[in-house]
């Protein structure tokens, strides 16, 4: 089934925007982190935080954060800075405090730019098969059709479009 063609539009240059916007932002998150806390209600003690952050590379949720530990931070926006680094890996950890999934801004944007490239992929075929004077639907070189207007495929009678 053949996607809408508006559809298969939005996803082949909106896939390729944010494939574009992630490499930027992976590649300048090797010099911040921005995170965001919550006191949502998680977990049976009722008190523990959702964390989300992006920066040195990776996409970070988390629920480990609570109040009796160091690493405690307040609810709302956060901002650091530090020297470059990239982490590359992806991790996922549960533990007695609560849990965290670190997921890499690269592995996002190589996902984006698959979906983008399968939605350009019939655009890319039948602009190869126009400069070859391939038939769209067999492959059937109609070069020597060409003196004749309107003549069908031989191989599939397809008229030429």
């Amino acid at each position: 089934m053949k996607p809408h063609p508006r559809i298969r539009k939005t996803i082949k240059w909106g896939g390729a925007a944010v494939t574009v916007l992630l490499m930027v932002v992976w590649v300048g998150s090797g010099w911040c982190e921005v995170s965001w806390t919550t006191h949502d209600v998680v977990g049976p003690d009722r008190n523990r935080p959702i964390g989300f952050a992006v920066g040195y590379g990776v996409v970070v949720l988390d629920t480990l954060i609570d109040p009796n530990h160091d690493d405690w931070r307040l609810p709302g926006w956060h901002a650091t800075r530090g020297s470059f680094e990239i982490t590359w890996g992806f991790a996922a950890r549960v533990v007695k405090r609560g849990w965290i999934v670190k997921i890499p801004i690269w592995s996002l944007s190589l996902l984006a730019g698959a979906v983008s490239t399968w939605a350009w992929l019939p655009d890319i075929k039948g602009r190869r098969r126009a400069r070859l004077n391939l038939c769209p639907r067999c492959n059937y070189d109609r070069t020597g059709l060409v003196g004749r207007a309107g003549a069908a495929c031989p191989e599939c009678g397809r008229l030429p479009t």
